[in-house]
């Protein structure tokens, strides 16, 4: 009996093990600072490939790598410590950015995801895998530079700073209402060079929108529909001090995390972005590509500002030596005004009242999923 209740508590233990929902993690060199670059390898494609699989070997020693099918390029393998499966896939897209001295440049960006069991693929797995990374690229000298306006060389369109770009040439992201009348605000990299756009609201209905007004500068844009729409109030964020409570609402990943509206929670943690940008917040709300554009809520239901971009993990695990931790930036109201004014939006009057954080559901038809397709 006691063999049998062994065997029994082991099954059991596997049936839960592998019931889990799948944890997924990505990791990618495209994602843009504040400042608009994005970092580019710059290697022909076999050295490229012979880096990745010596860095594989190194961080992953009893692991296969087996290439991608084509046309993709890179590897896929899985790590598997006691009870635990995790499939980790590299690929590699070939990428052209502006250098300030030398033109137009080419190379090659890469997206990493891992998706399995384990609760903390990223910090376990990841990480140490992509500064095994960095160091080969080091060792052999393959040059590794951030460039501005960075997009796909296949054609694909804009890498955005947290926006989600699929295969197709479809970008994703966030965006809210600012006025009754169907007027929006998103992030200018997340409608950058799109052919077109649509905006999906809350009741699944899909509308096609017009740029209004965009600010590449500070990464805003204006944008309008042909609805009657829900408004958030935006107020201006001089008042805002470090610690004050926030939240924002979006679509992260939705190729992989579906099309559900996600609510993600943190705090203001500095008055300036990057460099002391005063342009921006810190804060330290999780944030992943197709955040962009959301909108960032105090428990008083009002906007300070628009959630925009994460510190470039891989860039400065190479230049410092350690990976942020949940480093992220959003742009202050005060540089929304200008295209609100542009428009002639005076929105709604802003009436504080307590207890957003604990109803974001009262929020969700202010904010909606923006697709532009960056093709033809």
């Amino acid at each position: 009996m006691s063999y049998l209740r062994k065997l029994i508590s082991v099954v059991c233990l596997f049936l839960v093990a592998t019931s889990l929902t799948a944890c997924i993690t990505s990791s990618t060199s495209s994602s843009h600072t504040p400042d608009g670059t994005a970092e580019v390898i710059l290697a022909p494609k076999a050295d490229v490939l012979a880096a990745a699989r010596a860095a594989i070997l190194r961080t992953f020693p009893f692991s296969t790598a087996a290439p991608l099918p084509k046309p993709d390029v890179g590897y896929s393998w899985r790590v598997q410590p006691g009870i635990d499966v995790t499939t980790i896939r590299m690929q590699f897209t070939p990428q052209v950015g502006d250098s300030p001295d030398k033109g137009r440049v080419s190379g090659w960006g890469y997206t990493i995801t891992s998706s399995g069991t384990h609760a903390f693929a990223e910090t376990r797995f990841i990480t140490p895998f992509v500064g095994e990374f960095q160091g080969v690229l080091q060792e052999r000298d393959i040059p590794v530079v951030m460039l501005n306006n960075v997009t796909d060389d296949r054609g694909t369109g804009s890498t955005g700073a947290t926006g989600d770009t699929d295969a197709t040439g479809v970008a994703s992201g966030t965006g809210f209402f600012v006025s009754k009348d169907g007027y929006l605000l998103t992030n200018h990299h997340v409608i950058d060079k799109a052919k077109k756009i649509e905006v999906t609201t809350s009741d699944k209905q899909k509308h096609p929108a017009t740029v209004i007004s965009s600010d590449a500068s500070n990464d805003v844009a204006l944008l309008k529909i042909d609805a009657i729409t829900n408004p958030l109030p935006v107020i201006a964020a001089a008042d805002i001090k470090r610690g004050t409570e926030v939240f924002t609402l979006g679509y992260p990943i939705p190729s992989l995390q579906g099309q559900e509206l996600k609510a993600t929670y943190g705090r203001v943690n500095a008055l300036s972005g990057i460099h002391g940008d005063i342009r921006y917040f810190q804060i330290d709300v999780p944030i992943q590509p197709g955040n962009s554009g959301g909108p960032l809520i105090t428990d008083q239901g009002q906007v300070i500002g628009i959630v925009s971009a994460s510190l470039n993990g891989i860039n400065t695990l190479r230049t410092t030596g350690a990976m942020p931790q949940n480093v992220n930036y959003a742009v202050k109201s005060e540089y929304i005004q200008p295209l609100l004014r542009f428009a002639t939006i005076t929105g709604q009057a802003a009436k504080p009242a307590s207890g957003a954080l604990k109803n974001p559901d009262a929020y969700e038809s202010s904010v909606v999923f923006i697709e532009s397709y960056l093709g033809p």
